[in-house]
């Protein structure tokens, strides 16, 4: 099995949709496909990940070709991904298909900005 995620946009807003799809460059056995969205923070002794967040967008077997749509909305009050001298806190999100065996997995970074004014 092999997935790659691709995102309409690498950038979106606090408050802004994340459209995309997971992409089956490879298919095969699949109980399920899971994606997940986590905030992490990361300095050079040091990973957490404060937040996360996931849903199941296809049960069922994964077949080459095959392409997952998926959207979502941001929480408006969603922080900023940052990157700075000592570290960094970003997002990631994670595709992972539930196989017999050891699950297959795919991640891609998603750059998040401050909120854009207004109601």
């Amino acid at each position: 099995m092999k997935l790659a995620i691709e995102l309409d946009a690498e950038r979106v807003a606090a408050g802004g949709q994340v459209r995309g799809r997971v992409v089956v460059h490879e298919g095969g056995r699949s109980r399920s496909l899971r994606l997940s969205l986590t905030f992490r923070e990361r300095s050079p002794s040091f990973l957490e990940t404060p937040f996360s967040h996931g849903a199941v967008i296809h049960e069922g077997d994964l077949a080459t070709g095959q392409a997952v749509e998926f959207r979502f909305t941001l929480a408006r009050d969603s922080p900023p991904s940052v990157k700075g001298k000592h570290g960094e806190l970003f997002w990631q999100l994670e595709a992972v298909s539930d196989e017999p065996g050891l699950d297959t997995r795919a991640g891609r970074r998603l750059e998040v900005t401050a909120a854009r004014p207004g109601p």
